[in-house]
């Protein structure tokens, strides 16, 4: 069939194509003509007979469905095992929860349950709870409880089996301050039974503190004229049956208060007290005294705190309370002040150099005012007292200015002021009898009044005064002295010293210390390098060092007791050295000491005592055996 004819019938719409048959091809695969029929009926039939002939395949082929089955079956398990056991455990079906009052008084024993859950299928191992709380919480040690210190306690639990909830309950007391809140804080740790993991649940739970089992209180006066002294009394019980030890009472005093005396002597500073132990029912109190300065209607705050220190200085507080003075205004003021003066502390022989000023700061005249300024010590001079007008009274130790000396003083109008000067000098021996001569101050307060002050009826008129409180720095004397021939230790050698032949001599240290304790006492010094230190101390208990690197020496003493030298014993310490003089220094003296330095810290002035004594040669002077001979010979 041409390609026309083909084209017409594909075209036709009434031709099909069922009925064609096509002209035998040697192209044709099926044809019998073709060359390829045969070869294609001898390919099928290979694969027949391959196909039949070869069972070890269709085992193969079998056993690998098995396998890969087994496999998928065991995966299949891995699977579902590995979920089965990590849905055994979870954290978050672990809990533990305090509960219990959130509000104590201080004096009652406090009990709380400690509930912890276990809502996991997996049991929990090695399950402790570990309880922490400040200081002011004191825990009651049980069969479950076991304190470790002041801040932290556990109870072991061992095993919590899997969808369990177990109680167990502690108790304590809190001694703390009103209204602080303590908080208390569980830890449960555990090893779920699936896992080689640690693990931990935490809970809190707060307690505010209603009252304390130590009472405190302060009396202030509610208003003071600045400058005024003013007087804190600090009261403290303890009104629970438990005994309290180490027990401080600290003070924060305003800026503006100084520190004049207390009637219980601090035992750090001005504002520290060791008050020991207090028993149940035990009280007490303590007045401290001061003058106090601020301007017009400002408020001055005291606070004072009950407690004890913990082994790392905390100071943990049992109870606290603060109160206010206002300062009021006034219309006539005072003030006093001591030029050539740096602070408040003076030494032995100082002269004090006192100015007084007052003014009418109203705005009305003020007739016939007087002036006074109460002074009194006894390191004090006063048969040197220098007044250029007023008078002293002995008996009542007050000097007086009236208008009579001071004519101003009859007619003070609105903003008139005036100054009043006087001088008095500080003894330059202070007596010193006994332990109790200690610690001397320097109180000062000057006062004006007038009678046409205006005040409410039934109420004392103001009197505006000011207050100065000196404290007196105790005196420290170092003295050295060498001998040749001594009490201590032999000596030996030529006097005069001879060259090239070796002689020894004993210095001694001495302290005195006049007033006041001292602290943290050294005495430095050093040896020149011709001279040999011989390692000979007395005495022996002395903690004097020699460090033969520097040939520095030093003396520690620690603390030192007011008195010493006075109505105790000089402290004092020797110790030997000696020389070999050579060609060079023939005709001259040698040194054998250079400049000694005494420091330490003033317990009650809190001032940095410092004290140096020249250096000592041989000339020796306190020693008659020497006699002028310390000129080396040959």
């Amino acid at each position: 069939m041409s390609l026309d004819d083909l084209e017409k019938k594909i075209y036709d719409p009434d031709f099909h194509f069922e009925g064609i048959k096509h002209e035998d091809s040697q192209f044709d695969p099926f044809s019998p003509s073709s060359k390829n029929a045969d070869s294609l009926k001898k390919e099928k039939t290979w694969e027949k007979i391959d196909d039949a002939a070869n069972p070890e395949r269709k085992k193969i082929l079998k056993l690998g469905t098995i396998v890969f089955g087994a496999i998928v079956i065991i995966a299949a398990l891995i699977t579902g095992y590995v979920k089965f056991t990590q849905s055994a455990f979870s954290q978050e079906r672990v809990s533990i929860k305090i509960e219990g009052p959130t509000q104590s008084n201080g004096l009652e024993n406090s009990i709380y349950k400690i509930i912890f859950k276990n809502d996991n299928r997996a049991s929990l191992n090695n399950a402790e709870i570990l309880l922490s709380y400040p200081e002011n919480f004191k825990p009651k040690e049980s069969q479950n409880l076991k304190i470790d210190n002041l801040s932290s306690s556990r109870i072991l639990l061992g095993t919590i089996k899997g969808y369990s909830t177990e109680t167990i309950e502690i108790s304590g007391t809190f001694f703390a301050a009103k209204d602080s809140i303590i908080y208390l804080n569980a830890t449960l740790e555990y090893v779920p039974s699936n896992l080689n993991a640690k693990f931990q649940s935490k809970n809190q739970l707060g307690i505010n503190i209603n009252s304390s089992p130590l009472i405190l209180e302060i009396q202030a006066p509610s208003e003071i004229a600045s400058g005024n002294k003013v007087d804190y009394v600090i009261s403290f019980r303890n009104i629970s049956a438990e005994y309290f030890d180490g027990v401080r009472l600290k003070v924060d005093y305003s800026e503006g208060f100084s520190f004049i005396s207390s009637d219980l002597a601090p035992s750090e500073g001005n504002g520290v007290w060791y008050l020991g132990s207090l028993k149940p029912n035990q009280d007490g109190k303590i007045v401290v005294t001061g003058n106090i300065q601020g301007s017009g209607d400002e408020s001055k705050i005291i606070k004072a705190y009950l407690g004890y220190e913990d082994e790392g200085g905390n100071f943990i507080v049992y109870n606290q309370k603060e109160t206010t003075t206002k300062i009021t205004s006034t219309i006539l003021s005072i003030k006093q002040y001591l030029s050539e003066q740096a602070d408040l502390n003076v030494d032995a022989g100082k002269t004090l150099k006192y100015t007084i000023e007052y003014k009418n700061n109203g705005d009305i005249a003020l007739r016939d005012a007087i002036v006074t300024e109460e002074i009194d010590s006894r390191v004090l001079d006063f048969s040197k007292l220098d007044l250029k007008n007023g008078s002293y009274n002995a008996s009542r130790k007050v000097i007086i200015w009236r208008a009579s000396e001071i004519p101003g003083l009859a007619n003070l109008a609105p903003g008139d002021s005036g100054k009043i000067s006087f001088s008095i000098p500080v003894m330059n021996r202070i007596p010193i009898e006994n332990d109790n001569d200690k610690n001397f101050s320097i109180v000062s307060t000057a006062k004006i009044d007038s009678p046409s002050i205006p005040s409410p009826i039934g109420s004392n008129k103001i009197i505006a005064s000011n207050t100065i409180t000196l404290k007196l720095n105790s005196r420290v004397v170092l003295g050295v002295e060498g001998y040749y021939k001594d009490s201590v230790f032999e000596n030996s050698g030529p006097i005069p010293p001879k060259v090239g032949q070796e002689t020894s001599y004993t210095i001694h240290w001495k302290i005195i210390n006049v007033s006041n304790n001292i602290n943290d006492v050294k005495v430095v010094s050093s040896i020149p390098s011709g001279v040999k230190w011989l390692g000979k101390i007395s005495p022996s208990s002395e903690a004097i060092i020699f460090n033969e690197r520097t040939n520095q020496i030093e003396w520690n003493l620690g603390n030192l007791n007011n008195g010493v030298g006075i109505s105790k014993p000089v402290r004092e310490a020797s110790f030997q050295i000696s020389i070999v003089p050579q060609i060079n220094q023939i005709r001259r003296t040698v040194l054998l000491l250079n400049s000694s330095i005494l420091t330490a810290k003033d317990d009650f002035t809190g001032v940095d005592v410092r004290v140096e004594i020249p250096e000592k040669d041989n000339r020796l002077t306190e020693d008659p055996s020497v006699n002028g001979r310390y000129e080396v010979i040959d």
